[in-house]
């Protein structure tokens, strides 16, 4: 994924890169809003959703990611 032409993520790994690719994705196709409704599906939504900010924010320099407090969705900032 990119923001601003840099390299946002890679990942790797089944299931926690299909649930991260997923969130980039609709933040990308939505072009980078400062907020997104959380696109995955509702199982354990809020482990899943700090799993899900954990691993995005895992070596991050360019963007930091978060729960919006909401449990029901995902927002960022520049780092």
């Amino acid at each position: 994924m990119r923001f601003c032409g840099q390299v946002v993520k890679q990942v790797r790994g089944l299931t926690t890169a299909k649930n991260l690719v997923t969130v980039l994705d609709v933040f990308e196709l939505e072009g980078w809003p400062t907020r997104i409704d959380d696109p995955l599906s509702p199982s354990s939504k809020g482990q899943r959703l700090r799993e899900v900010v954990r691993s995005l924010n895992k070596g991050q320099t360019i963007l930091r990611f978060s729960a919006d407090g909401s449990s029901h969705g995902f927002t960022w900032r520049a780092s």
